[in-house]
């Protein structure tokens, strides 16, 4: 069941809202604490005191296996997280940044293609709020999800969701291609995109007597973290896919960079296409000239 936890909301509607969905056998909390004990690892708290926004945390059934019933597959996941953006007051009429990690990421990006598809004119207008989209480990070419849960329990029953991550899955592939038109054509600027990969692997072996016995396993290679969004690169990270978003403190890298992301290119996007629609079409061309 999905539900949207406040971690704080600014009284000030012009205030931006941050919201971070978890990965697959994540949760809404944990999966962003270095210390899952202790509240102020919390980091997203942090950026209330760095950056005037809203912060939530989004909660969604993501259990990898299939022992529970009602895990819905990736569309629907998209379709849920659209009503929930859509009716929730605490963002009405907020400009949206969305974080997510691991198959996080996918649930956003079938949010976003689904909100322009779909015909829903207050599906659509949640879309179009979105300013930023930040993606910290995602698989948008499939990820070694399988042979990773083999390690840990061969007999497990995979859900829904985990079926749709495989790698080299037609349907991931034809996601990427849909959001990053979306980006490059029909979002007239108004997007900003973020990317962070692992560079680190999982050890899935055991431990005897003092050595490893086993392999390693890298969670989402490389090219498949990439999205391919222009005039972007994908940030690594010296940490694996479940470190990845497990910060210390501030100094952490994917801390600053996502800081500055915000207070540059999220609010520079703003400035640039409130100045492209105020501006007279004879103003427009010398600017583009």
């Amino acid at each position: 069941m999905l539900n949207i936890k406040t971690i704080s909301a600014s009284p000030n509607p012009s205030h931006p809202a941050v919201i971070f969905f978890h990965g697959l056998d994540g949760k809404s909390t944990q999966t962003w604490m270095e210390n899952t004990e202790d509240e102020k690892t919390l980091w997203p708290r942090w950026l209330v005191d760095d950056f005037k926004c809203s912060v939530f945390l989004v909660d969604y059934d993501a259990k990898f296996s299939a022992k529970k019933d009602g895990v819905l597959p990736l569309p629907a996941q998209g379709d849920e997280v659209l009503e929930m953006l859509a009716s929730e007051q605490a963002l009405k009429g907020r400009k949206l940044i969305l974080v997510g990690h691991s198959l996080g990421g996918l649930v956003i990006k079938a949010a976003i293609q689904h909100g322009l598809s779909e015909g829903v004119e207050r599906f659509k207008q949640v879309i179009n709020r979105v300013r930023g989209v930040v993606f910290i480990g995602t698989p948008h070419k499939g990820a070694q999800l399988v042979t990773l849960a083999k390690h840990f329990s061969p007999l497990l029953k995979k859900n829904a969701q985990a079926n749709n991550v495989q790698r080299y899955d037609t349907q991931l592939s034809a996601l990427n291609e849909q959001f990053l038109a979306y980006h490059n054509k029909l979002s007239a600027g108004k997007l900003s995109v973020l990317t962070f990969m692992e560079t680190q692997g999982i050890f899935v072996g055991k431990k005897m007597l003092g050595f490893r016995m086993g392999p390693t396993v890298t969670v989402i290679e490389p090219d498949s973290t990439n999205p391919h969004v222009a005039g972007q690169i994908t940030v690594p990270l010296e940490a694996n896919h479940i470190g990845m978003c497990k910060l210390a403190d501030k100094k952490e890298s994917l801390y600053k960079s996502l800081l500055q992301f915000l207070k540059d290119d999220v609010d520079l996007s703003e400035v640039l296409v409130k100045t492209e629609l105020t501006s007279k079409p004879s103003e427009r061309v010398l600017a583009e000239a």
